[in-house]
């Protein structure tokens, strides 16, 4: 949030936590180290809620909820960690069977995929209230803030990194 944004929620009294950090430019996206940061920070504010022994549901300002998505992370009690994706088409997601190395089927989670697409998404994130949750977020939070020599690390990468290195269940 930036200062105007947060006093104005503050002032209508809508509960807001400020996450800013001094480092950061106004242009977040065009800083390689900054977004990194950014990412960082959102890592960060996951954690701080999973140790007051809160469940997460983290989703970025440019999502739309339809609807209350509860039910369905509830019926998914499995999970201790949920994402959105960026490989976003319903008839190949459907079918599982097959694989190919190009288009929607070359996802991270297709059968048979080894060309390291990031598939999971940052966009929406869901985190249960549990140790397993906890330590992939830590995870997260580490790999940001680790010395990196590629540009390219950003939160999205960080996590999908964690998944393809075995920080799964199954």
């Amino acid at each position: 949030l930036d200062s105007t944004f947060l006093a104005r929620l503050v002032g209508e009294g809508v509960p807001a936590l400020d996450q800013t950090a001094p480092a950061l430019t106004n242009d977040v996206r065009s800083s390689v180290s900054g977004f990194r940061k950014y990412g960082s920070i959102k890592a960060d504010l996951v954690l701080k809620f999973l140790w007051r022994s809160r469940s997460v549901l983290l989703s970025d300002v440019d999502v739309v909820w339809l609807r209350d998505p509860t039910p369905m992370l509830s019926a998914l009690a499995q999970a201790d960690v949920f994402s959105s994706t960026d490989c976003l088409a319903v008839k190949a997601d459907d079918n599982r069977t097959a694989h190919q190395k190009v288009g929607a089927l070359r996802c991270a989670y297709a059968p048979g995929n080894a060309h390291g697409h990031a598939a999971f998404n940052t966009g929406v994130l869901a985190f249960r209230n549990t140790a397993r949750a906890m330590a992939v977020a830590a995870a997260w939070r580490a790999r940001l803030l680790s010395p990196e020599a590629s540009k390219w690390l950003d939160d999205q990468l960080a996590l999908n990194e964690l998944v393809w290195s075995g920080m799964r269940s199954g």
